[in-house]
């Protein structure tokens, strides 16, 4: 008898709870708070059983046949390189070697654009920084209208900001994983700030310091320092990154890197990417550089961009 009255009042109870669930779901404004605390959820216990900095992409550190640097050629919108020659480079050698790339470069022309006051806007402001390096008027709003379409987007892909790049402006963009310091400093010393996505401890938007995807922008670097410059929308404009450290953060996200260019810039960026020119020849590099053969889902991309 007990048991039988202990059966009705469960049975009640799963009806109200379901007639409950269902009252929820029915109403888009409560049922889009739901689903975003279940997402919020499931990501903490993802974090919990699989902490995202045991990366399990370890490139090597050089690539052979590294292009050596070309000259771009001149535009009205290029901006100032800043280049401090290596004094060996002065000196005449009867060997034939590469050209060497120099020593420090800094690219100078982007208009500085943080992501605070916004919901995970690293990725707008990031591609809006590379772009102004271009002369591109536009800032972070423009980008972020088109890359998080509603307020609690919380990723942004690699893909989408090239596709935005080459769909709404007179630019063009493209994406290649499995690079290196030396491709980083090709680029750069060549005219062509890369931007980079890497995995930081920062602090999320609970307060909390935690592992989380970030975007930023590289225009610079000093060997005698060991660093790239960075343009940074979390921290700061001029932020130093040391090599190690952006190896370490960089490899999470498959060393990818994004490049911005003119459509009459398209034939001298090909020639200093070399190997990296062709996306299938790149992605036959990324596999080369793999430790392990399978690559899994991040779910922690969504954290933070």
């Amino acid at each position: 008898m007990m048991r039988t009255k202990l059966a009705k009042i469960f049975l009640a109870l799963l009806i109200v709870f379901s007639l409950l669930v269902i009252a929820v779901f029915s109403i888009p404004g409560l049922r889009s708070r739901v689903l975003w605390r279940i997402d919020d959820l499931r990501i903490k216990v993802d974090y919990a059983l699989n902490p995202p900095e045991e990366a399990v992409f370890v490139p090597k550190e050089a690539i052979n046949n590294t292009p050596a640097p070309i000259n771009s050629p001149t535009s009205t919108l290029q901006p100032t390189i800043t280049i401090t020659p290596d004094p060996e480079q002065l000196t005449p050698t009867p060997t034939l070697e590469p050209t060497s790339l120099p020593s420090a470069v800094k690219l100078d022309g982007i208009k500085y654009q943080d992501q605070h006051g916004l919901w995970n806007y690293c990725a707008p402001a990031n591609l809006a920084m590379q772009l102004s390096y271009w002369g591109w008027e536009g800032d972070r709003y423009d980008t972020g209208s088109i890359l998080k379409p509603f307020e609690k987007d919380k990723n942004v892909m690699p893909y989408e900001m090239v596709d935005f790049v080459n769909e709404n402006t007179d630019y063009l963009a493209i994406s290649r994983s499995g690079g290196t310091l030396e491709i980083l400093k090709t680029l750069i010393a060549n005219g062509f700030p890369v931007l980079v996505e890497k995995g930081v401890y920062i602090r999320d938007m609970n307060g909390k310091i935690s592992w989380m995807g970030h975007y930023a922008v590289l225009n610079g670097y000093d060997d005698s320092k060991s660093e790239f410059l960075s343009q940074d929308s979390y921290f700061r404009p001029d932020f130093p990154v040391k090599y190690d450290d952006l190896l370490q953060e960089w490899r999470s996200f498959n060393h990818v890197f994004i490049v911005i260019f003119s459509p009459e810039q398209e034939l001298t960026l090909f020639n200093v990417l070399g190997d990296y020119a062709d996306d299938h020849n790149a992605d036959l590099l990324l596999s080369s550089h793999l430790d392990m053969v399978h690559l899994s889902w991040d779910p922690f991309r969504v954290l933070q961009k």
